[in-house]
C-alpha cells in the first residue's frame, strides 16, 4: 500500500542533477545528493500517486514553470554547497 506515492519533484531534481553536473562538475556523489537535498527541501512538497498521470495532464507551460523552479532550487543549493565548502579551506 502507498508504493505509489511519491513527490513529484524527486524525479525531476534527480535528473536535472545528473545533467547539470553528473561528472564533470568536480562534485562528489555525496556532493550531488546534497545538492539534490537542498533543492528538494527549497520546493514545496508535492505529492502524486503516478508521475506519469501528472505529467500527462500538465500543460507545456505549466511543465515549463516546474522545471524552472527545479533550475532555481539546484542552481541556490550549489550556492550553498559552494559556500559552505570554501568556508572550510
Amino acid at each position: 500500500m502507498f508504493g505509489q506515492v511519491q513527490n513529484f519533484y524527486e524525479p525531476l531534481v534527480f535528473e536535472a542533477v545528473r545533467a547539470q553536473l553528473g561528472d564533470e562538475s568536480g562534485m562528489t556523489p555525496e556532493l550531488l545528493e546534497d545538492v539534490a537535498c537542498l533543492a528538494l527541501n527549497n520546493l514545496p512538497p508535492r505529492y502524486v500517486r503516478n508521475s506519469v498521470d501528472l505529467f500527462s495532464h500538465l500543460s507545456e507551460e505549466e511543465d515549463l514553470a516546474f522545471r524552472g523552479e527545479v533550475e532555481q532550487a539546484i542552481f541556490k543549493a550549489v550556492d550553498t554547497i559552494r559556500r559552505r565548502h570554501d568556508g572550510e579551506r
